[in-house]
């Protein structure tokens, strides 16, 4: 996705992140704008109620990243139920239908 411009910010450095005990599944860092990209990602189905609870809890997690002003957080599952409901809320929750969504529209235009 990082490749084909379809994240949020355009990364330099992505990977998994930790600081003592605390742990990101993805995250993206621009540099030059202080910018972070912080995804958890779940092999399960979520509800909505789960889903706005892992990024409560992500959002915590990634006020831990250093020297960034700016950070969006996203969570990838293997299946959200309600998802359009949490983007009405001005989080983005994606599932791998959502993925394959992306990719398949990008794959068009290449």
């Amino acid at each position: 996705m990082a490749k084909r411009n379809l994240l949020p910010i355009q990364v330099e450095k992505i990977g998994k992140w930790w600081r003592k005990e605390i742990e990101i599944d993805l995250v993206g860092l621009k540099r030059k704008e202080r910018r972070a990209l912080a995804v958890e990602a779940k092999w399960t189905e979520l509800d909505y109620q789960e889903a706005k609870r892992l990024l409560s809890k992500l959002t915590a997690k990634a006020q831990q990243i250093r020297d960034v002003k700016e950070t969006i957080v996203r969570i990838i599952a293997k299946k959200i139920v309600n998802k359009e409901k949490t983007r009405n809320e001005s989080f983005i929750a994606l599932d791998l239908q959502d993925i394959g969504d992306l990719s398949r529209c990008q794959l068009l235009h290449d």
